[in-house]
């Protein structure tokens, strides 16, 4: 699994595949939509340290969902060649390993 979101300087959720909200928000039911930004904001500020990411432009966490342990890489987005400034500063690629694989993690 491979899942993507974008997120705004505060790391406020913009936008996510419907997979990663599923794993951000577990074991709570996604289809609730009240209140969903701030759970899935507070979860990912649970793991991601923003002052390394500030520091480096991009960081590296892992986190656990369930039984599963997925690796977010964080990055910070660049728009100094956009027209107009966008919302989006930061995009998360959450990868889950596969077990078994060589070097994975599970």
């Amino acid at each position: 699994m491979n899942g993507i979101i974008l997120l705004d300087s505060a790391l406020r959720p913009l936008l996510a595949d419907p997979e990663s909200v599923r794993v951000l928000v577990y074991p709570n039911p996604s289809g609730r939509t009240g209140g969903l930004d701030a759970l899935i904001g507070d979860r990912i500020r649970s793991f991601l340290d923003p002052e390394e990411l500030r520091a480096d432009g991009a960081a590296v966490a892992q986190f656990q969902s369930g039984k599963r342990r997925y690796l977010c890489r964080a990055f910070q987005l660049a728009a100094r060649w956009a027209e107009t400034p966008t919302d989006a500063a930061v995009a998360l690629l959450l990868e889950r390993g596969l077990a078994g694989a060589p070097g994975a993690r599970d």
